[in-house]
């Protein structure tokens, strides 16, 4: 085993062999360190292979943060086959050379650490690039032998990182600081209401946590709740409690902050910044006025790079929404160039490629022998091997390949590349062009030849939709998980809270920023009930609770009773499947209006016997009514809150499915369909006829079999009828009875 520790001056490396062990990972990130894996899409190693190998990791640091070191503790592993002489793995920060690391195959396995210059670490997101040069001989090698590799652990290699935050008056300029999606560590924020608790304040907390979601874009936001009471001190009480806040929201009247802050804001301005005496780490943020004007400020604070004033108060007297989120539309061809390619594709050597991402309804629906049409521009040099192509995955699976197999070069204008659109997914896609250009002579000199091989993907390239419909078979927690269907395009959404407890509150406001953060924009206005009471009202409504606070025929269709005991078998819950609900299919199919479910069984789902135990529960369903209540459960208010800070981590969010999710953390997560379906959208008949197939094929086809057998009796009948009756009239052609 080798342990380096490798040090970054100007203009000097030096190895210094060290006597202590590689220091652990954290287990979670934290503001001084965090795994390599915690920056990457997914948690996997890193796999170096081929001759030229190449990867990067995007290393993040937050505004207003002042870093004094940075240190890589990287452990590896290399191929025993490799020439030392010839292989070595370079460190780079962006574009400047940190560190090399000999690759041995006697000393195979690597811990080192490497000092990171801290002078290039400016506010935003740098490229940490480990670049492997790997070779087995001096002679003619072939590059892509599968002993050429070298795997980075993104698990034990980790960043440890050490540095203060910036002193220094506050500006509302300068808010993206307190939601910065850059900080390290997790992302609490704590919602403070001032007096007695109403439907307008938890609307207005709902808001605040929506809006500070948003700001983060991809980081989780776990949501907490403080209620003051209305007198001097008590501020001061809750900011010098223990435990993490995180940038903190106090929201109330103008009365109620001007007591619980002893006068220290001045004028009528709606929002403020502060850094209060009692806990100067964690910023404060005041939004005070009418519901109306707390509502307007927060409704500002979800605009990304909103232009705030440069101090720390202002007002906000008018806000303008921002527009909606533009999916691809159909039978239109769009430009990559509108799609995020500022620039052509140039590949340069053996290996390039691109991604084009773009959004989907998540109701989206197109039979699947259907298409997705990219047409290419473009053009590739000549000495490429006929085996060279362009390949085109959709969401990780391949598609397609472009063989680029003219031995002299081409250009192609407009070729067209069919996609199935089996291989779309609701809400985010992501398309990826991966080329791989191989030469056509090999030898010593195959290096010069992958010098001058060239290909060009023009940004006028297109990509165009089929025709579609909106359409989708709820309950479906897949669909929440990936576009907050049907919450976030809705008229206003119904909160059912079964307490106005702050632990129910966290919880509920949780869920609800990780719902706004998916789709980047606040849910529509929220009709808030709390307690026993039965609305009327006919929005799809989210409830977050115990199930002893909802009334019992409220919970009747739900698809799991969480009170009663259910045996199982193994790992997996023994659920009931209703009978199938024939004419809820045929009813949508005539009106192409939602369809009432006929009453579930009642199914129960546990491990650890009678009740819900230590695990929370979402469950999905449709009421007698249509509407489609989604529900947050748990047995206590602390479990609740404890659970759901696990559910909005990718790990978990990422399995939502069917109608019932179980789970503790994310080694322990179960899901399963158990109550009827029912269908929500409208499109044209044929787009119903191919949905309804889709849904049920073998049973449509039996039922398509019956048809045809009935017809061909019936027709059999009426000969006999006509040819005993008349038989005169038998028309030629027809067969003989």
């Amino acid at each position: 085993m080798r342990r380096f520790l490798l040090l970054s001056t100007l203009g000097f490396f030096g190895w210094h062999p060290t006597v202590a062990a590689l220091p652990a990972a954290p287990p979670v990130p934290t503001p001084s360190g965090a795994a390599l894996a915690h920056f990457m899409p997914a948690p996997t190693p890193i796999d170096l292979r081929g001759v030229h190998a190449r990867a990067e990791v995007s290393i993040p640091i937050p505004a207003g943060f002042e870093p004094k070191r940075l240190i890589l503790h990287l452990a590896a592993a290399n191929s025993v086959a490799l020439m030392p002489k010839r292989s070595v793995l370079r460190v780079l920060l962006g574009d400047s050379l940190v560190a090399q690391i000999p690759l041995d195959p006697k000393l195979p396995r690597i811990e080192a650490s490497v000092e990171l210059p801290v002078q290039r670490l400016s506010p935003g997101y740098h490229r940490l690039v480990f670049d492997a040069a790997q070779h087995y001989t001096v002679a003619c090698e072939d590059p892509s032998a599968p002993e050429l590799w070298t795997q980075i652990d993104t698990q034990r290699s980790w960043l440890e990182l050490d540095g203060r935050w910036q002193d220094g008056p506050l500006s509302l300029a300068e808010l993206d600081r307190l939601f910065d999606p850059r900080r390290w560590g997790s992302q609490p924020l704590t919602v403070v209401t001032v007096g007695p608790l109403t439907s307008d304040t938890i609307r207005l907390g709902a808001i605040a946590s929506q809006a500070a979601a948003v700001q983060l874009r991809y980081r989780p936001l776990r949501v907490m709740h403080r209620s003051l009471e209305l007198r001097p001190g008590a501020l001061e009480a809750l900011l010098q409690s223990a435990g993490p806040l995180g940038p903190i929201v106090l929201l109330g009247a103008p009365d109620a902050i001007g007591v619980v802050l002893g006068g220290a804001l001045a004028g009528d301005s709606q929002l403020a910044l502060l850094r209060h005496p009692a806990r100067p780490e964690d910023p404060l943020l005041v939004v005070r006025g009418t519901v109306q004007e707390m509502e307007r400020a927060l409704q500002a604070l979800a605009i990304p790079r909103m232009p705030l004033p440069d101090r720390s108060e202002t007002g906000i007297d008018r806000v303008f929404p921002l527009p909606a989120s533009v999916n691809l539309p159909a039978n239109r061809p769009v430009r990559l160039s509108t799609l995020g390619w500022n620039e052509d594709l140039e590949v340069r050597g053996r290996f390039g490629g691109r991604a084009i991402e773009f959004n989907l309804p998540v109701d989206f629906y197109t039979p699947r022998e259907d298409f997705l049409s990219l047409r290419l521009n473009l053009s590739y040099g000549s000495g490429l091997r006929k085996d060279s192509a362009l390949n085109i995955a959709v969401n990780g699976r391949f598609a397609h390949a472009v063989p680029l197999h003219e031995l002299h070069g081409a250009r192609y204008d407009d070729y067209e590349v069919q996609i199935p659109v089996a291989l779309l997914q609701p809400g985010f896609n992501r398309l990826e062009l991966n080329a791989s250009l191989i030469p056509a002579e090999g030898g010593q000199c195959v290096e010069q030849a992958v010098e001058s091989m060239r290909l060009t993907v023009r940004a006028d390239s297109t990509i165009q939709l089929p025709s579609h419909a909106l359409v989708a078979a709820v309950p479906d927690l897949r669909l929440v998980g990936r576009g907050a269907y049907p919450y976030a395009d809705a008229r206003s959404v119904g909160l059912w809270l079964g307490d106005d407890d702050s632990e129910t509150l966290g919880a509920a406001w949780t869920l609800l920023a990780r719902l706004a953060q998916i789709r980047a924009k606040i849910l529509a206005p929220l009709q808030v009930q709390v307690g026993q009471a039965r609305p009327n009202s006919a929005e799809d409504w989210i409830l977050v609770g115990t199930p002893k606070q909802f009334p019992a025929e409220i919970l009747a269709n739900a698809p799991l009773d969480p009170i009663k005991r259910i045996s199982y078998s193994g790992l997996e819950p023994l659920l009931e499947t209703p009978a199938p609900a024939w004419r809820k299919w045929l009813h949508w199919l005539a009106l192409g209006v939602p369809t009432v479910p006929t009453r579930p069984d009642p199914v129960n789902m546990t491990l650890q016997g009678p009740t819900l135990g230590r695990q929370a529960a979402l469950l999905q369903w449709l009421d007698g009514k249509g509407r489609l209540l989604t529900w947050l459960a748990a047995d206590e208010t602390m479990v609740l809150r404890e659970r759901v800070s696990t559910l909005i981590e990718p790990a978990v969010w990422s399995r939502l499915a069917g109608d019932v999710m179980l789970w503790r953390d994310a080694d322990a997560v179960y899901t399963d369909r158990v109550g009827a379906v029912g269908m929500r959208g409208s499109a044209g008949w044929s787009m119903r006829l191919s949905y309804l197939f889709s849904q049920k094929p073998v049973s449509w086809m039996g039922t398509a079999l019956v048809i045809l057998l009935l017809a061909w009796s019936s027709r059999m009948l009426l000969l006999r009828f006509k040819a005993r009756k008349r038989p005169n009239l038998v028309e030629e052609g027809d067969p003989k009875p």
